[in-house]
């Protein structure tokens, strides 16, 4: 495969990739959400795998 052949050949393409990437919810890129704390603040963490980092 070699230009206009790949997949998000065009700069359209790309965009509606990267728009889709950003627009992810936290659960489709790794984040698990943890209970409340205290003052009601919603702790985030980064789930980690070999590789990831």
């Amino acid at each position: 495969d070699t230009g206009a052949d790949l997949n998000y050949h065009t700069l359209e393409d790309q965009l509606a990739l990267l728009t889709k990437v950003l627009n992810a919810g936290d659960d489709v890129v790794g984040l698990e959400q943890l209970e409340e704390d205290a003052d009601d603040i919603t702790l985030l963490k980064a789930r980690r795998s070999v590789g990831s980092m």
